[in-house]
């Protein structure tokens, strides 16, 4: 499927731009076939592909109209826009960039850190001020008690993004453009990539929307064509952020909370989900929220990552032994966590879904190998 990306060989290391830029290749040349795979959306502006350029599926692609859609763009609370908007703000609150607190309050100092001019800090604090968030009840003359109207919530949301991209869209931008040369980044891309060889046609393999990594912790996403159903969703946790002992306690508490939420009957969702229905013209794919969703907590070993990427392995066309090797072991440790979890909850079939699922793709990943 990635026809024209040759295997690379070099004397020297590779830069985080050159390996930024490598990725950018591969993954835009493999959404194009996942494109053509599974169609685009058209609206009045033409057409909108499900996936875009990285490998991620597009919310724009959920927009209500005639061709389906599931959201609103714009006006209510939880349409497209007005998620976009509460991403936008939670990039500002992230450690990374940290423009806001985690109340959502201005940090001028960390503002300043990250390189806003004072003009600017002082004109968002200034329309903050002046623009306080509209209460769910507002008391009118003659103690009338007045609910507030969704429009009215999204157009201050709507204001207020706009007010946010205007004095720090350049850091957030930057923020981003920086993620993508980031090490951690490079090694989830380098198992998406790799997952996409390794399954081959019989599954989409795609990075869930902006909104579904940030909101609700969900980085990969794998889809069986033949069934129609999300296999699986993968949480990425990387181990040498911190040292190994707390990459262990944090993965063991991503499968302490997934467990809770298994025994709970909560599972896990999708807002920007796929899945195929039958129709009459055949197995058709709808845009729609995916709920219980099978989710694998997934420990990336960065080391072996960043070996793949160094020697090319990742960026080769066929899917290698020593690929194989890396993704075995991850998902193989996802299947130990998950039988564990099965046997603490005999009578649950999520449990028992979550197995035959992981199961199958492992199996799928040994019969792949070349």
């Amino acid at each position: 499927m990635r026809e024209g990306v040759p295997r690379i060989t070099h004397e020297r290391r590779m830069s985080r731009e050159e390996i930024a830029k490598r990725f950018q290749e591969v993954l835009r040349i493999q959404s194009r076939a996942i494109c053509e795979s599974l169609g685009a959306v058209r609206n009045m502006k033409g057409s909108v592909p499900i996936v875009g350029d990285a490998c991620q599926i597009n919310p724009d692609a959920f927009i209500r109209s005639k061709a389906g859609g599931p959201y609103e763009k714009e006006k209510t609370e939880g349409s497209v826009l007005w998620d976009a908007a509460k991403l936008y703000e939670r990039y500002l609150q992230m450690q990374e960039t940290g423009i806001l607190d985690t109340s959502g309050q201005l940090d001028e100092h960390m503002a300043r850190h990250r390189g806003v001019p004072d003009e600017l800090i002082e004109q968002y604090a200034a329309w903050n001020q002046a623009n306080p968030t509209p209460k769910p009840k507002e008391q009118k003359e003659g103690g009338v008690t007045e609910s507030v109207s969704e429009e009215v919530l999204y157009q201050y949301v709507h204001a207020k993004h706009e007010q946010q991209k205007k004095c720090f869209g350049a850091v957030v931008n930057k923020f981003l453009v920086g993620e993508t040369q980031d090490a951690g980044s490079h090694a989830e891309l380098a198992v998406l990539v790799m997952l996409q060889k390794a399954l081959g046609d019989a599954y989409v393999v795609v990075r869930t929307s902006p909104h579904d990594d940030v909101f609700n912790g969900l980085d990969t996403v794998v889809l069986e064509r033949a069934t129609g159903n999300v296999i699986c969703t993968f949480d990425e946790l990387h181990d040498d952020l911190h040292g190994a002992a707390h990459s262990r306690d944090r993965y063991a508490d991503k499968w302490k909370r997934n467990t809770g939420r298994i025994r709970r009957g909560e599972g896990f969702s999708l807002k920007y989900g796929l899945r195929y229905e039958n129709s009459e013209q055949g197995n058709a794919l709808v845009r729609t929220n995916v709920d219980e969703v099978p989710a694998f907590p997934v420990r990336l070993r960065s080391d072996d990552l960043a070996a793949l990427i160094e020697s090319g392995d990742v960026f080769g066309e066929g899917f290698t032994s020593r690929e194989c090797d890396v993704l075995r072991s991850m998902l193989t440790e996802a299947r130990e966590q998950a039988e564990q979890v099965a046997q603490e909850l005999p009578n649950n079939p999520q449990a028992t879904m979550r197995i035959e699922h992981i199961t199958t793709l492992i199996n799928s990943i040994e019969s792949n190998a070349v």
